[in-house]
């Protein structure tokens, strides 16, 4: 499955591919629905990135993002307290999955 996730990279915002597998033991794959904006931690991680060159670091000043809403599409092994359609807060970056 690929997932659309945004990166900042030399003082731009842009958008990143990733391909996902399905969630491993205790995860959940989720859709999310809208993820959280900080206009103060996130515009200072985008004048940070502006300073760098080439590809982003790790890390939530490069792939920001720690708030998500979404619906749950997978369920891991041993995950018995969600199921799939299930509406979640996350703790994850700006990515649709």
């Amino acid at each position: 499955m690929r997932a659309i996730g945004i990166v900042f990279v030399e003082g731009r915002a842009e958008l990143e591919e990733l391909e996902l597998g399905g969630p491993g033991p205790g995860e959940l794959l989720v859709e999310n629905t809208v993820t959280h904006v900080s206009a103060g931690s996130e515009v200072n991680g985008l004048k940070r990135s502006a300073l760098t060159k080439g590809d982003p670091p790790s890390g939530l000043s490069a792939r920001p993002g720690y708030a998500g809403v979404g619906a749950v599409l997978e369920v891991g092994a041993g995950v018995q307290a969600f199921r799939p359609g299930d509406r979640v807060l996350t703790m994850t970056r700006h990515v649709s999955h």
